[in-house]
């Protein structure tokens, strides 16, 4: 006789692979609206590196803006 999985073996799996989707399509959904930008990540890693060199004096350039950057990206694509 075929023995049957009990649902109480089989729930854990579910629930992650329910989560993973669930998650999933929240951050497609995050990209698909722009909450998630190249410009807003750029940004992230600029006010990171602002907060890492606060009170220190910078020993690195600070990143310029990203309308600055896009111009430099531009010129340089030409």
């Amino acid at each position: 006789m075929k023995r049957h999985l009990s649902l109480r073996t089989q729930l854990p799996a579910y629930n992650f692979i329910m989560r993973l989707f669930a998650f999933i399509f929240v951050l497609m959904g995050c990209a698909g609206c722009g909450v998630i930008s190249s410009q807003s990540v750029y940004e992230g890693v600029r006010s990171q590196q602002k907060a890492n060199n606060a009170g220190v004096e910078p020993k690195q350039p600070t990143l310029p803006s990203y309308q600055q950057y896009e111009k430099e990206r531009d010129t340089l694509k030409k």
